[in-house]
């Protein structure tokens, strides 16, 4: 596990699903994006010794379920229009939704490259920071709402 870490997780899990999208011929071009959490149990007041720098450390936040008062990990999955896992990014426990959201779009965006883009979220996908990095791009929809992404 130490090895995984070492060579980046984050990437390593977006490189083995852009090869096996590779290998499917598989090429959608939509992503949807949705963070959540993953609750633990242990004290809040527990110390994390040995913790690898840069590894998600579970902490007090605002858990999905409304139940507080419990440590958590939070994360941002996304999946391409066929169903396959594109990206999973970790978060301390105590990380906002639309921080997760607006940095796995953009992380999307770099493993594209010069390819277009839709991402698909709820309502905290169209946030002041993604508007104005694209700000041309934004749509909505009855039940979520789209922003789009173009390379120029």
């Amino acid at each position: 596990m130490d090895t995984i870490f070492d060579a980046g997780a984050e990437d390593l899990f977006c490189s083995i699903a852009s090869r096996v999208k590779f290998c499917l011929g598989l090429s959608s071009p939509v992503y949807h994006v949705d963070p959540s959490d993953i609750t633990i149990c242990r004290s809040p007041g527990d110390e994390y010794e040995g913790v690898p720098e840069g590894a998600p450390i579970p902490k007090l936040g605002k858990p999905k379920d409304g139940r507080e008062g419990r440590v958590q990990y939070n994360f941002v999955a996304s999946t391409d229009g066929d169903g396959l896992p594109a990206l999973m990014m970790p978060y301390d426990g105590n990380v906002d939704d639309t921080r997760m959201i607006s940095e796995a779009v953009r992380k999307l965006e770099s493993l594209m490259g010069d390819e277009k883009i839709i991402a698909v979220g709820d309502s905290k996908l169209v946030t002041k920071d993604l508007v104005s990095h694209r700000p041309e791009t934004v749509r909505s929809s009855s039940r979520s709402l789209r922003c789009r992404s173009t390379r120029m």
